[in-house]
């Protein structure tokens, strides 16, 4: 579990370059992707590969629901299937909650700093009514009153957390 500390120096960066630019690049996202699968492999043998697929797959189609429905960019999602590479299945889970937790809470600050919590959460509330009566709250979302901020931090707060907790009770056992 060590080695995969060693996905910090890619965190630093993301966080740099999403607060600086708001994108996340290609030239880290491939980059960070295929050394987890690699490393893992290299490390841990087929084992080590397969968990990396794995849990490169479960951040992958988790951000990428999200960012289909217009909650995030598509940067977002390369850097998570990332990071669950370089953490593999079943810590890339905890990864996932630790972010989504961050995102959160990151999402409320930034709301209130810029004096729209309330709009927020009745956007939200219109979306969440707008999918359980079958409808798309793409459009919903889109069209967000507050500034986007850079959600690298919630990743990089996440990820940071995962590795810190990971004995962390997971839904899986290892």
């Amino acid at each position: 579990m060590t080695w995969q500390w060693g996905i910090l120096g890619v965190l630093f960066i993301e966080v740099y370059t999403d607060w600086r630019w708001h994108k996340i690049f290609n030239w880290l996202t491939v980059p960070t992707f295929l050394s987890g699968l690699l490393l893992s492999f290299l490390l841990n043998g087929l084992p080590g590969l397969v968990s990396s697929a794995q849990g490169a797959g479960v951040c992958f189609l988790f951000f990428l629901f999200l960012f289909l429905l217009g909650g995030m960019g598509a940067g977002d999602v390369k850097l998570m299937a990332g990071i669950g590479a370089w953490l593999g299945f079943p810590l890339a889970l905890n990864a996932l909650l630790f972010t989504t937790i961050a995102g959160g809470i990151l999402a409320i600050a930034f709301a209130l700093r810029y004096g729209m919590l309330k709009q927020v959460l009745i956007r939200i509330k219109s979306a969440v009514l707008t999918t359980m009566l079958g409808g798309n709250p793409k459009e919903i979302l889109e069209k967000s009153v507050a500034p986007p901020f850079p959600y690298g931090l919630a990743i990089a707060a996440g990820t940071l957390l995962a590795l810190l907790n990971d004995n962390f009770p997971l839904l899986i056992p290892r």
